[in-house]
């Protein structure tokens, strides 16, 4: 029995282009399924950026003056209605300083320093004015030098 090489070439051929639009129809879609994905990573990260700018108003100054010359000063980023006690945490896990906290968030013992030793204590000031409060009510803004001197 011989096939006719005619009938076997007319018949493969429409599945030969089938198969091919198919594949360039899988392609096509795979290429705009990347492109919409890389663009929607690219606005996320924009869109983190941006409140990321948002949040952060500026810098301020923590120094750490522990009454014997020595001061340890950190700069860092300040954001809407930070307190003076979020810039302390930050300095303090910057500078990786032991600390002892009272449950007013007033600060017993400073890399060390306990307060009231040798009749001394620690205080906060803002601005070189000295604060009534707590570091938790003291609200801080972009500038602002927060310090805790032991005096």
């Amino acid at each position: 029995m011989e096939i006719n090489k005619e009938i076997v070439k007319k018949a493969i051929q429409p599945t030969v282009i089938w198969s091919l639009i198919c594949a360039i129809a899988i392609i096509a879609l795979l290429t705009v399924f990347i492109q919409a994905r890389q663009s929607q990573k690219a606005a996320q990260r924009e869109s983190n950026q941006q409140i990321a700018s948002e949040q952060s108003l500026g810098e301020a100054i923590v120094a750490l003056d522990f009454g014997n010359g020595k001061i340890r000063r950190f700069k860092g980023p300040i954001e809407n209605n930070a307190r003076a006690w979020d810039l302390f945490q930050q300095a303090i896990a910057v500078g990786s300083i032991n600390v002892e906290i009272s449950d007013h968030f007033i600060p017993r013992v400073i890399d060390g320093i306990k307060d009231g030793a040798n009749g001394k204590h620690w205080s906060l000031y803002v601005n070189n004015v000295k604060q009534k409060f707590a570091p938790f009510e003291i609200q801080v803004k972009s500038g602002d030098e927060v310090v805790f001197r032991f005096e």
